[in-house]
């Protein structure tokens, strides 16, 4: 099921959005990708849903897969903020880091669902270096969370028996939960945003903490 329509300020790139041309192009886009997806968007259709002419926005944007990298960049860039300073919150202990930046990873996505789905699904339809920018910085956030999980395993806190392809399997799937998380989450539910990004912070530590059953092998 996808999220209903947010406002646009609580969605949208910034506070101008509506008097900024570029945001607002970057807002109708993700809008309309969200929705039709990136291939079947036209430009005609963005020009038109954010009040502007082709050319304007060729002013700002040389392409359709340009308007696509900004926003998947914007999101990026937002989302890797979010998480370098949760870890940061959580000192030298790896599982209040763990706990923190997954928290934080999952409630960027409820609270930006339009924008942080469209960037984590059609970034497979940009190409060449745009294409390996994109992989880079996803790798970038996924090594960070691999890095706090091993520090965990190193100090006793999380599961010793786990192998580093075995954490980045671990990671992948809570990043994973993260992002299906925004494609069910229903603002205005009875849970809160904050509240289930809560227990899926909750649920990280639990899934590597040290003392249950060891993981399989092989």
């Amino acid at each position: 099921m996808k999220p209903k329509p947010q406002s646009r300020r609580g969605d949208a790139f910034g506070p101008n959005s509506r008097t900024d041309a570029r945001d607002r192009i970057l807002e109708a886009a993700v809008n309309l990708f969200f929705e039709h997806g990136f291939v079947s968007t036209t430009i005609r259709q963005i020009t038109t849903a954010c009040g502007l002419t082709p050319g304007a926005l060729y002013n700002h944007f040389k392409s359709k897969e340009e308007l696509l990298l900004a926003i998947a960049l914007d999101a990026q860039t937002r989302v890797w903020d979010c998480v370098s300073s949760a870890r940061e919150a959580g000192g030298a202990d790896p599982a209040a880091q763990l706990s923190n930046m997954v928290r934080a990873f999952v409630l960027f996505h409820l609270t930006h669902q339009r924008a942080a789905l469209t960037a984590s699904s059609e970034y497979r339809w940009l190409s060449g270096n745009d294409r390996k920018r994109n992989i880079a910085n996803r790798r970038r956030l996924r090594s960070a969370f691999a890095e706090v999980v091993q520090s965990g395993v190193n100090a006793g806190v999380f599961e010793s028996g786990l192998s580093p392809s075995q954490i980045n399997i671990v990671v992948m799937s809570l990043l994973n939960m993260g992002i299906r998380a925004a494609r069910w989450y229903e603002p205005g539910a009875a849970q809160s945003a904050e509240a289930v990004a809560d227990l899926h912070a909750w649920m990280a530590v639990r899934i590597v903490s040290a003392g249950g059953a060891p993981p399989p092998t092989g």
